[in-house]
């Protein structure tokens, strides 16, 4: 894509938008700055946000299963460096995958009273 927009607005701060954004700077070579993602809450995530307080604990929504075969969301994640520059998110999830066995049978939950 050679004329990028001059700025993108992507509503919704989940897990389609945040795809998104990735795609555009990777794929349309959008400027990370001139994209926007208009989120209502206070988080970013959507569906499969997380989020913790030190009073009541962790809530997790959504699913956290990574498998190898999800090759889509891992073809987006490698576009994706981790946080300290050495690696990708996606091989960061494969190593701790292979580290922490995943269960789908236990959730982490706050009680709300």
């Amino acid at each position: 894509m050679t004329d990028a927009p001059d700025q993108v607005y992507l509503v919704g701060g989940g897990i389609a938008s945040l795809a998104a954004a990735v795609f555009l700077i990777r794929d349309a070579s959008v400027d990370g700055n001139d994209i926007h993602i208009l989120e209502g809450s206070s988080s970013l995530g959507g569906s499969i946000n997380g989020s913790r307080d030190e009073r009541t604990g962790f809530v997790i929504r959504g699913g956290r299963m990574f498998e190898e075969h999800f090759g889509c969301t891992f073809d987006l994640l490698r576009a994706i460096p981790t946080l300290d520059g050495s690696s990708t998110v996606t091989q960061e999830i494969l190593e701790f995958t292979r580290e922490v066995l995943p269960s789908s049978n236990c959730r982490l939950a706050v009680i709300c009273q």
